[in-house]
């Protein structure tokens, strides 16, 4: 933290109110008030990827909805589904989470993925062209809280 309090000059950055907090796994949360710009967010994490040495971790959370594309020919790959939600949604594509494609024998593959909220809204409201097929795209409902350890509500 000493080494990101000299290496950037806070007032250039426009950041004033800044929370600072510990989180159960002894990392540094730090929480821009809420009237704060994403771009605020994006410029004091790559500023803080200049300042901090390799081996430590700066992330940007981002809030994501799941959404689950459908009628997937069996030549698209998990990149490519990636990369047309990158491309529809507006974000870049290291954020946009995919899992395992799933091919059942009477129907075409099905895939969900992970992307921020308004890439969710910008592909949910309209089918999606992966390769030279068109997909259907559904929004899904957020997975209910659950306690880590029993997995009970």
């Amino acid at each position: 933290m000493a080494k990101a309090r000299e290496g950037i000059n806070w007032s250039d950055l426009g950041v004033e109110g800044l929370k600072l907090r510990g989180t159960a796994t002894g990392a540094r949360l730090m929480e821009l008030p809420k009237a704060t710009s994403p771009e605020k967010a994006d410029q004091l994490a790559a500023r803080l990827k200049e300042v901090l040495p390799p081996e430590v971790t700066v992330s940007r959370p981002v809030k994501c909805a799941e959404v689950r594309i459908s009628g997937l020919d069996d030549s698209v790959t998990e990149a490519d589904v990636r990369a047309a939600i990158a491309r529809v949604g507006g974000c870049p594509e290291d954020a946009v989470r995919v899992g395992g494609l799933r091919f059942n024998p009477y129907t075409l593959g099905s895939i969900c993925a992970k992307c921020p909220i308004p890439a969710a809204k910008a592909i949910g409201s309209n089918k999606l062209l992966i390769g030279c097929t068109s997909a259907r795209v559904t929004l899904l409902d957020p997975r209910p809280m659950r306690c880590f350890r029993g997995l009970g509500p």
